[in-house]
């Protein structure tokens, strides 16, 4: 697999996976603009996508700074003040999954709407194609098919 597109595959995971908590609320909200999860109930979510092991995807994802964690560790000790007590939590950067989010909209965008310069024609898209076809009894009968951006259609 190449570089890049190893790449783009963690950065769809991060972001699909910090979706999928936010929205089923697996972890909570820690700060502005941090989210604790459970580092167990991540892994599960990781473990799905078996193109790596999940501490090596978070180890990853802890050197390029989308998650905090202790010196050596994948978790930060956080104080959870409505229990009164410490606990290691996976601490997700909601700033970096709010940049990645928006680069992965911004490219799928724009993956979709390049198109090769030489097939497209300005104006030329989705026109119904009106031809008529003889039967062998001589009756005329219409196709309406929509053309293709790109394709040509036979007559």
């Amino acid at each position: 697999m190449q570089g890049l597109d190893k790449l783009n595959l963690y950065i769809t995971e991060f972001v699909r996976v910090v979706d999928h908590c936010v929205q089923v609320e697996v972890g909570f909200q820690y700060s502005n603009n941090r989210y604790a999860v459970e580092k167990t109930s991540l892994c599960s979510m990781l473990n799905r996508n078996l193109y790596a092991k999940s501490d090596d995807k978070l180890l990853l994802w802890r050197s390029l700074h989308w998650i905090s964690a202790d010196k050596d560790r994948l978790t930060k000790n956080i104080y959870l003040k409505s229990q009164d007590v410490r606990q290691r939590m996976v601490m997700i950067n909601l700033d970096v999954h709010e940049v990645l989010a928006k680069f992965l909209l911004d490219g799928a965008a724009s993956a979709t709407s390049q198109q090769p310069t030489s097939r497209r024609r300005p104006g030329n898209e989705q026109k119904k194609v009106v031809a008529t076809t003889e039967k062998s009894t001589g009756e005329k009968k219409e196709n309406n098919r929509q053309k293709l951006p790109g394709r040509k259609t036979a007559l």
